[in-house]
């Protein structure tokens, strides 16, 4: 899907902004509604969310401080997007299935509630901000979809109603348009870069953040858990060890892109990153997985 949205880029008159809006305005309200409506109003299911949530938005703080050694333009807002954003959903979940098998799915849709609540409040609005002020950025952010979705699958989920018996069927075929909406733009991105020159310092700041910064602080916490608290079985462990070397989220291109805010980095960062990650996974699932 990389590859056809780079060659429609090319040869079509299909504008990735408009692509941008499709996928965040239109079908990524409808995976946060459904996730939010299905989900296990358990304490364990309402500490699990708000689990990522905080480590998400604690490392993008922190590499948007550290952006802001090294750039003076929006690129440390992007770092500090990336720092913080996993490519769970679309990457996570059948690697997740494959190697831990059913009962890891339903811990890790419950972190990509998480990551999608970070994506749709501090992420969205650390990019936001970039060309504008904090009331703008606070602006475009309440006018975010997505953000309303959740509230709205909460509201469901409290009422005595039900879904139909298309419905499901109907969520999972928008899901996969989710997915193939996201890759395409990743190609697309990539038609933005002018003679492939590569922004060294922040490729090398993100993966430090995706690939190394991530999985240090997330083993730290498991061994915590492991010594002291005992809140998650062992195969919790292994799914928050599998998500913590998921790539960059593809949805840093969907939001680059609707914002302006450097399509072009943030698509060869997702690209380079998910090529480390069918390395580093395999590595992962022999080290911790079994």
């Amino acid at each position: 899907m990389i590859g056809v949205g780079f060659l429609v880029d090319r040869y079509t008159a299909l504008c990735k902004e408009q692509l941008a809006f499709l996928v965040l305005c239109l079908l990524a309200p409808v995976i946060v509604f459904n996730g939010v409506a299905v989900a296990r109003l358990t304490l364990d299911s309402v500490v699990l969310p708000l689990f990522f949530f905080g480590l998400c938005s604690v490392l993008c703080l922190l590499f948007y401080y550290v952006g802001t050694f090294v750039w003076t333009d929006q690129t440390k807002n992007l770092l500090g997007f990336t720092g913080g954003d996993a490519n769970v959903a679309i990457f996570g979940l059948p690697i997740a299935c494959v190697l831990l098998g059913p009962p890891a799915v339903s811990l890790v849709l419950l972190a990509i509630v998480g990551f999608m609540l970070y994506e749709n409040t501090l992420d969205y609005y650390l990019v936001a901000t970039e060309d504008a002020s904090a009331d703008q950025g606070l602006g475009r952010l309440l006018r975010l979809p997505p953000l309303h979705a959740f509230p709205g699958g909460l509201l469901w989920h409290l009422l005595p109603g039900h879904f139909g018996p298309g419905y499901h069927g109907v969520v999972t075929g928008l899901s996969s348009l989710l997915t193939i909406g996201g890759m395409m733009l990743i190609g697309l991105g990539l038609t933005s870069l002018r003679h492939w020159r590569v922004d060294r310092a922040f490729l090398g700041l993100a993966f430090l953040a995706k690939f190394v910064v991530w999985p240090l602080f997330v083993l730290l916490l498991v061994a915590r858990d492991r010594t002291w608290y005992h809140l998650y079985p062992a195969t919790a462990h292994k799914a928050f060890i599998l998500i913590s070397v998921c790539p960059l989220a593809a949805n840093t291109v969907v939001f680059a892109t609707q914002l302006r805010t450097h399509p072009d980095k943030a698509a060869l960062a997702v690209l380079l990153s998910t090529l480390v990650a069918l390395i580093c996974i395999p590595l992962v699932a022999v080290l911790y997985l079994h």
